[in-house]
């Protein structure tokens, strides 16, 4: 167990040093946590490839976390393309059976509530506009990703 804590200490001091070095020489502070929303039919893997490895950070041990609803089409698609770049992921499926049509906009307000750095919207629909417009309203910047932007 004492090893478990220093393991972790020593690890949270490397990734502050690589924060600090990044902020000496410059370098854009990166997005923690990146909420993904978007269509049920957009499964642009190469797109959503292109989008989110423009914030991989510099340093290793300080990849984002992205966030998303885990539905089929860009959530999942985001999900499975960022798990094999390296950064972390967050599902938030809906609970269809228990808050029936209600689900997926209570979902959309409990990632915007529980806060992000980002969202990245990937072209969608109704679904996709309420998570835009609960960002925000929750303060979060919102990037609209077209086709080619």
């Amino acid at each position: 167990m004492a090893s478990d804590d220093v393991s972790r200490r020593v690890l949270a001091s490397v990734v502050d040093a690589l924060r600090t070095h990044a902020v000496v020489h410059g370098l854009k502070p990166q997005p923690r946590r990146i909420i993904v929303c978007g269509g049920r039919g957009y499964t642009d893997r190469q797109r959503i490839r292109e989008v989110l490895d423009e914030y991989m950070p510099p340093a290793p041990f300080d990849e984002p976390t992205i966030v998303h609803g885990a539905a089929r089409g860009a959530d999942l698609t985001a999900a499975d393309v960022a798990l094999r770049e390296g950064f972390w992921v967050e599902a938030h499926p809906a609970r269809w059976k228990r808050d029936g049509k209600a689900a997926g906009p209570l979902r959309n307000e409990e990632m915007a509530r529980l806060g992000a750095d980002l969202c990245i919207a990937f072209p969608g629909g109704a679904g996709t506009e309420d998570m835009i417009r609960r960002c925000i309203n929750h303060g979060i910047p919102v990037r609209r990703v077209g086709d080619r932007d």
